[in-house]
């Protein structure tokens, strides 16, 4: 376990430290994100994800984005699950940079998660594969400056996450009723595919913050995001440098992980 986290931790220093050494202008925005995702177990080794996120920009004053995201999980055992499903974005203009227009956004996703503890810690390792609709602004007409959502590009998304909880109270059953924990994030965005040319570093989102787990409810998590999304790419006219204009989301997040079990396990044979 803890060689794991060893081994996690350098590879979010090593993406990190990457990120910085190229030359960037940055545009920075203060958003609040709102989470609320629930787990329904139907059975020992299939349950249903259900998610929704607001989030809004101007810390809460100005919409941002809307994603809802469902899912179906196959426990695989041994703390290693594989889920696929459908997820829906709408975005508004936001920002220092924004976008031309609203637009949608249309995936399908598929993750392997592995989970563990070991004593109080947690390690959640998380690969996720996105296949993308994004809708491009297009005109409304010739005369008019005003934009409206046009035709989709499709693209794929690579995302590679490391999260570790450590429990703080309730040590002897660490991440049950009552518990607080410590909690980190790492997550690390990738897009590839025939229209994606130089814009393959997508985004990177660092999080840190405490947990506590509520009776019936689940895990509520609070703490900060840092988002920095790659926004394209320019030359820089002083020194021909190659400028990455990077957006800078310095985030509130507030998530609540909910689990419903739906199916009793089975009375013993006499």
């Amino acid at each position: 376990m803890l060689k794991r986290i060893f081994i996690s931790l350098s590879i979010i220093a090593t993406v990190c430290s990457g990120a910085k050494a190229q030359k960037s202008q940055n545009f920075i925005n203060h958003n609040a994100w709102a989470n609320q995702t629930t787990t329904w177990s139907i059975s020992p080794k299939w349950s249903i994800h259900q998610e929704i996120q607001w989030r809004r920009n101007d810390y809460y004053n100005r919409p941002q984005q809307t994603l809802l995201r469902a899912g179906l999980t196959r426990d695989l055992g041994n703390g290693l699950s594989a889920t696929a499903g459908y997820c829906f974005v709408f975005t508004s203009p936001y920002g220092a940079i924004p976008a031309k227009g609203p637009f949608n956004e249309q995936r399908l996703w598929q993750q392997l998660q592995q989970k563990n503890t070991h004593k109080n810690i947690e390690l959640v390792t998380r690969l996720r594969l996105e296949e993308r609709w994004v809708e491009t602004p297009s005109k409304v007409s010739i005369n008019n400056v005003s934009f409206a959502a046009g035709d989709n590009i499709f693209s794929y998304r690579a995302r590679f996450m490391e999260k570790v909880n450590i429990a703080l109270t309730s040590r002897q059953q660490p991440f049950q009723n009552n518990c607080l924990y410590f909690s980190m994030m790492d997550e690390y965005f990738a897009s590839f595919g025939t229209n994606i040319t130089t814009n393959i570093f997508d985004q990177n989102r660092a999080f840190v913050g405490l947990g506590y787990v509520l009776p019936k409810l689940g895990r509520l998590e609070v703490g900060y995001m840092n988002q920095t999304i790659n926004k394209g790419y320019s030359q820089d006219e002083a020194d021909s440098r190659i400028l990455s204009k990077r957006e800078v989301n310095h985030t509130l997040s507030v998530a609540l992980y909910t689990t419903i079990k739906t199916w009793k396990p089975e009375a013993p044979k006499n």
